[in-house]
């Protein structure tokens, strides 16, 4: 019977690798549009909260690009605090692939939405190029590892947070670094500067876009360092001998890093003094039994999976934004068998090596992140690596893991001989294994009528604050009154901000000022609370916007 490593010695012609790996991508890519592409593109990922948010922000970088900004590192929003594009992530990259959209006349929540889809073909076709560069991974299953990539369970399912999507940035990062390395130790150093340089200006984009993503990466990458260092430390002390005979391009690499990181530092830094961090209390790690949580979003595992919890566990019930982000069963368990096998390998050929690495990696950091008991090595983490206090949810660092962990399902697909139907069942399993039901619920025209025909400010007017939305708040649960009451009116005013090109002393954030206080807007208090925060701040000029008839006035002194 035919087995699946002569089947993948049977494509020699480049023009057909050429045409299959740009016709799996796009199939991939296509795949998760499914739900925009039978609903007509009017229901979007994300929903009227965080999804105008993102929009808003990436308007705020259109305007910057385009020069009706005056700052870029003030968002019109929260005014008059400044450097306001750190109160979250600031989407820089993402704007990038936004602006063009803007430019030929789609509006800004489809212009948000196609560059999340020009992310995904970005990460596709970056980690199938990172595949090709370990020589243990065939062509098919490279193929395979990319569509599941892009396919990823963490990912698929909070597709609506536009800054994990950023996730796909990281195989084309570790490529830039291996290029950097590489140059390094055979003493190229145009090469080294030209890969280095890029590296760096990539990865400090990457911060000014999603630091949750960037950090988890940069961990990621200072594991694996250590890994390499202790299975191979005269390897590691040959690439540093050869790496400090090339000292010039190291110092102008570390200047370069620098360079790239000050808008990054410029602004999250200070904001992080003004704001605070997280405290470990705060932080969400994952317990063991969600490893394999991959949310009742997933068609192929999610209910059974679930339904073994619940045997095991009577009282626990999925819950919470980040339950969902883990591996199902027949991908760890591929991963397991793919570690054992890398790690038993005793070739000290290169890419072996670095695969060995990252596998090691994977699985220690991954441990990192889990709880037992309530208690984790993560405290350790949070207590002592730089920039871990930033955020709180944990279970994040499941999207990023989504690189190491189908890197070594590949390599150990690749390296046992199947026959193809089995072959062919794993391919679906898997396949089918990634695919999810997505949250779309940004209604587009909705959206788009809530800041249509808003009139323009009056010229006394230097900033704005907004009203209520007529019943705003005054249905639904307690948990459901209390998020319109935080968001309803914020969102849509930090997006009129950026359509109006005036600021707002409304907003909404992942850490809002110290004297934000701008929840309830229908409370008979909420004017007062506006003039407060408007005297403590000494404004003049702000203006009231009622968003249900969208007229102006002046507020009452």
């Amino acid at each position: 019977m035919q087995n699946i490593t002569s089947y993948r010695r049977s494509i020699p012609s480049s023009a057909l690798r050429f045409f299959l790996v740009a016709f799996v991508g796009i199939a991939a890519v296509a795949v998760l549009q499914r739900p925009m592409i039978l609903n007509g593109f009017s229901v979007l990922p994300g929903d009227r909260y965080d999804g105008v948010i993102s929009a808003a922000i990436l308007e705020h970088w259109y305007r910057v690009f385009t020069r009706t900004a005056q700052n870029w590192a003030d968002a019109s929003y929260f005014y008059p605090y400044s450097k306001t594009i750190a109160q979250t992530d600031a989407f820089f990259i993402n704007s990038i692939l936004y602006a063009p959209f803007r430019l030929v006349g789609f509006d800004p929540f489809q212009s948000m939405y196609l560059s999340g889809v020009l992310l995904k073909v970005v990460g596709f076709y970056s980690f199938y190029l990172l595949c090709r560069r370990f020589k243990q991974i065939s062509f098919g299953w490279a193929l395979l590892a990319s569509a599941l990539f892009t396919l990823s369970n963490g990912m698929t399912v909070h597709s609506s947070r536009i800054q994990f999507a950023t996730v796909a940035l990281a195989p084309a990062q570790a490529l830039l670094i291996w290029n950097t390395f590489e140059a390094l130790y055979a003493s190229n150093r145009k090469n080294a500067l030209i890969w280095g340089v890029s590296a760096c200006a990539l990865f400090g984009a990457w911060c000014l876009s999603c630091f949750y993503m960037a950090w988890f990466f940069a961990f990621f990458f200072l594991a694996t360092l250590i890994v390499m260092g202790a299975l191979a430390p005269r390897k590691s002390l040959g690439f540093l001998s050869a790496a400090s005979r090339q000292w010039p391009v190291v110092v102008l690499l570390v200047v370069a890093g620098a360079a790239c990181m000050f808008p990054f530092i410029y602004v999250f830094l200070p904001k992080s003094v003004e704001t605070g961090v997280r405290t470990y209390g705060q932080i969400k790690t994952i317990p063991i039994y969600e490893v394999m949580q991959v949310g009742n979003e997933n068609l192929l595992y999610g209910g059974f999976y679930n339904k073994a919890l619940k045997f095991f566990y009577p009282t626990y019930a999925p819950g919470g934004e980040y339950y969902n982000c883990g591996f199902n069963v027949v991908v760890i368990a591929l991963f397991l068998a793919g570690c054992f096998s890398v790690v038993r390998c005793a070739t000290s050929e290169t890419s072996q090596f670095v695969l060995k690495s990252i596998a090691l990696s994977a699985v220690i950091t991954w441990i990192c992140t889990i709880s037992i008991g309530g208690h984790s090595l993560w405290f350790y983490v949070f207590h002592s690596v730089p920039g871990a206090k930033a955020f709180r949810v944990v279970a994040g660092y499941e999207i990023f893991l989504a690189m190491p962990v189908f890197l070594v399902v590949a390599s150990y697909l690749s390296s046992i001989r199947m026959p193809a139907v089995i072959g062919t069942i794993f391919v679906g399993l898997l396949l089918a294994g990634e695919l999810n039901e997505q949250y779309t619920n940004l209604h587009v025209d909705a959206e788009n009528a809530r800041i249509a025909n808003v009139p323009i400010p009056p010229e006394a007017c230097k900033a704005f604050y907004v009203s209520g939305w007529k019943g705003q708040g005054e249905r639904g649960s307690a948990v459901a009154v209390h998020i319109e009451n935080l968001y309803q009116h914020n969102v849509t005013a930090i997006m009129l901000a950026q359509m109006l090109s005036i600021p707002t002393v409304n907003g909404f954030a992942s850490f809002n000022p110290p004297d934000w206080d701008f929840a309830s807007p229908n409370s008979p208090d909420y004017e007062a609370r506006i003039a407060a925060y408007a005297r403590r701040h000494q404004i003049s000029g702000l203006c009231r916007l009622d968003l249900n008839n969208k007229s102006w006035s002046q507020p009452q002194s």
